[in-house]
């Protein structure tokens, strides 16, 4: 059956992120003072015992601009798929226009409500909540967010309003234990929330021109190649990030992060501008952590038809002279914003996730390395991992070249984009140190 989906909604800076971290049980979303920190939303299994109900996080409701209209409307989308409601309040804090105007939206759609009053940090404060009740949403569960007071009632409340609103019985396809994760990374406004969207075939990341729109990385299931992924949008991670303070420099370290637990990284490059370190920095992150790479050349919609090809070629030797150890791994050219080369990278996604993950054959490596110098067959090589693979060589020689090494397995084995790790067992005349 498909888990039931509870929606915290609310004007900026009333807890809802605060509250999302403490009900799944991680900080999944990012929390500031500064309001409209959350743009795009977050979702994640409410804990305390209730994995059968989904919580997402959305953006504040009401802000004002060409951002806050982005955000209400994917709220607006969010609010569709609900099957409960949990409009947030403030204790002490009159009713506002936007939260009128909230009521009456979640009026509209027809579904259970829990109106939720944060901050009511000791039981004298319980009272302050009893306001609220103007909203016509029915009585507002007491809570405090950063205490987490009064969580369990809440869960309960959420869980009983959300078997009120949906019959059981609604059978879907469960999502698989484990999917390969893909992680979107690039500079700010570079077109990974376009890619990503175009990815997972919905406009689940906010686009928007302001430089470091996306905040939390946001994951979704998506389907494409055949298979079932999750695909991870993540904030644009600009020079200087590790200097960066509040809800910024948060954003760009929480990307870092993602890509330690992704197989496949897509780093996004904008070819309408020259490439620079912050890019090269970005494609050694990913190596580093043993994830496979591809490179995605996007808005190709804004190079003239005539320039394309010379560009990509630019482009290809610039990247494969500075990431030589990854050998020829995929260069793309395509544009998020029109679908041009969508399918393309979705191919090569899988193809690099296949290849991380393959366990080679005994006799397909020892015809590998035949012919390596020395005499004979006196190289022995064994895999002794996978994700990223990993062998374990027996060398001939005291002091083994860990490049040819790297580069003869890679051609052999078409491991092109992946990155290798090699360890050396000890031999008659070597150092005896461990390499890789």
């Amino acid at each position: 059956m498909n888990p039931r989906v509870a929606v915290l909604i609310g004007r900026p800076n009333v807890g809802k992120s605060t509250l999302f971290n403490a009900l799944v049980g991680e900080e999944r979303a990012i929390v500031s003072p500064e309001p409209g920190t959350t743009r795009d939303w977050q979702e994640g299994p409410l804990g305390l015992g209730s994995a059968s109900l989904r919580l997402v996080d959305t953006g504040g409701y009401g802000m004002d601009g060409a951002l806050g209209k982005a955000v209400d409307r994917m709220v607006g989308k969010v609010l569709r798929n609900a099957n409960v409601v949990a409009p947030m309040v403030e204790a002490g804090v009159t009713d506002s226009d936007e939260d009128l105007r909230m009521a009456e939206a979640v009026r509209k759609l027809g579904v259970p409500a829990v109106v939720v009053c944060n901050k009511c940090d000791r039981e004298a404060d319980d009272t302050l909540s009893w306001e609220h009740a103007r909203l016509g949403l029915g009585a507002p569960v007491p809570i405090s967010a950063l205490r987490h007071r009064n969580l369990s009632e809440l869960v309960s409340a959420l869980c009983a309003a959300a078997s009120a609103g949906q019959p059981d019985g609604e059978d879907g396809p469960d999502a698989p234990a484990t999917m390969p994760r893909v992680v979107i990374l690039g500079r700010p406004n570079v077109g990974k929330s376009s890619l990503f969207n175009r990815l997972s075939g919905d406009e689940r990341s906010l686009v928007h021109p302001e430089p470091g729109t996306t905040r939390d990385p946001v994951s979704v299931r998506a389907e494409f190649a055949g298979k079932s992924w999750e695909v991870v949008d993540t904030a644009g991670v600009g020079r200087g990030w590790k200097h960066e303070r509040g809800p910024q420099g948060n954003a760009q370290e929480r990307s870092l992060l993602a890509v330690g637990k992704a197989d496949v990284v897509v780093l996004v490059l904008d070819l309408t501008e020259q490439f620079g370190r912050q890019d090269l920095r970005l494609a050694s992150e990913a190596v580093e952590k043993g994830s496979a790479l591809a490179v995605m050349l996007n808005k190709a919609d804004l190079v003239p038809a005539s320039r394309l090809p010379d560009e990509k070629r630019k482009a290809v030797e610039y990247l494969h002279e500075r990431f030589h150890d990854l050998g020829r791994f995929p260069v793309l050219v395509g544009s998020a914003l029109t679908g041009e080369g969508s399918r393309a990278l979705g191919e090569v996604v899988s193809q690099l996730s296949r290849r991380r993950a393959f366990r080679f054959a005994p006799a397909m490596l020892a015809e590998a390395c035949y012919e390596w110098p020395t005499p004979g067959n006196a190289w022995k090589v064994v895999q002794s991992g996978d994700s990223p693979p990993t062998f374990t060589v027996s060398a001939p020689v005291s002091r083994p070249d860990v490049r040819f090494v790297r580069n003869r397995l890679r051609e052999s084995l078409q491991l092109h984009g992946i990155p290798i790790r090699v360890r050396w067992l000890h031999d008659a005349e070597g150092d005896g140190r461990g390499r890789k």
